[in-house]
This record gives C-alpha cells, structure tokens and sequence, in this order.
C-alpha cells in the first residue's frame, strides 16, 4: 500500500473514532446507547471521514446528487492525484460496489480507490472483506482501519474502513 493511502486510512480512520466516542458520550447522557450507528444519514460516516482531509491536503469532498449517494474525495499531493469513491456498504448486494470500481476503472490521470465503509458483529468482518476482494477490477486490498462501534440498541460491532486499489481501465484480476 502506499504510504499516502496508508495516512489517509489512519487520519480518516481516527476522525471517525473520534466521532464514534464523542456520539457515545452524548447518547449516554440522554440514557441511551449508540454512537456513529444510531446517525441514520446515508454519507455521515464518509463526511466525518472526509472532511479532515480539506484542512491537511488540497483536497475536495463531493457527494453525489443522483443515484446510489456515494463519497467522492479527490486529494492532489506533489505531483501525484488520487481519487476515492467513498461507499457505505450495509448487507446489501454487491452490485453498486462493482458499479462504483468500473467507474473508478474509467479514471484518468489519478490513482483511484475504493473506500468501503461498514460496519458489522465482531468476527465477520475479514468474511465481509473477503465479498469484495472478490469484485472484479479491484486489487488486493491495501489497507484497513477497524475500531468498536455502538448500535443504538447497545450491541457491540466492528466499523471498519477498507481500501482497493483500482486500476485503470479495470485490468486487475478479480481479489
């Protein structure tokens, strides 16, 4: 993995922490339990993750307006430009994930990624990343941020954040 994609992981990652220990603070105070999970918003994790990327790098965070709502962070750093495609992914199909790695295959002049963001009962994650691995195009995972997570029932899961490298038009074997 790159040490830029790396860094990424790790500073979105810990935004994302953050936001998980601060929401459990706030529910506990009112009685209740949960913490990223109880926000019902479909991009809140992509944005927490996102929006520490603008004051570090030259970076934008889109979201976009049609279809399936996705996370797009663009970051350029010396001479190089990366492009992300940011996906919240629940136990659904893995047919919008693959969507979004052929349009990541159609980038130009970037290295492009697949960040999943999900969230499940400690144990099946490696299962979970194991689906995507799998996609067509992608290459083998590059990296991971994982930490506990509260629902809002009380219940204790993993989130974790998982990156893929997409190649340029897609050429990569399957996981």
């Amino acid at each position: 993995m790159t040490q830029f994609v790396s860094e990424i992981l790790s500073i979105g990652g810990e935004s994302l922490e953050r936001e998980e220990r601060f929401l459990r603070e706030l529910s506990k105070r009112k009685g209740e339990a949960g913490g990223l999970l109880r926000v019902d918003l479909i991009c809140f994790p992509q944005y927490v993750f996102g929006r520490v990327m603008k004051p570090k790098f030259r970076a934008t965070l889109e979201f976009t307006l049609e279809g399936r709502r996705v996370g797009e962070l663009a970051v350029k750093i010396k001479r190089n430009a990366y492009f992300f495609i940011m996906d919240y992914w629940k136990d659904e199909p893995l047919a919008p994930l693959q969507d979004d790695v052929d349009r990541l295959a159609q980038q130009k002049k970037v290295e492009a990624y697949l960040l999943v963001f999900a969230a499940n009962p400690f144990g099946e994650t490696e299962g979970r990343m194991s689906l995507i691995d799998g996609l067509s195009g992608v290459e083998p995972r590059t990296g991971v941020y994982r930490f506990g997570a509260q629902t809002e029932k009380g219940e204790d899961y993993e989130f974790w954040v998982g990156a893929w490298r997409v190649p340029r038009g897609g050429s990569a074997e399957p996981g």
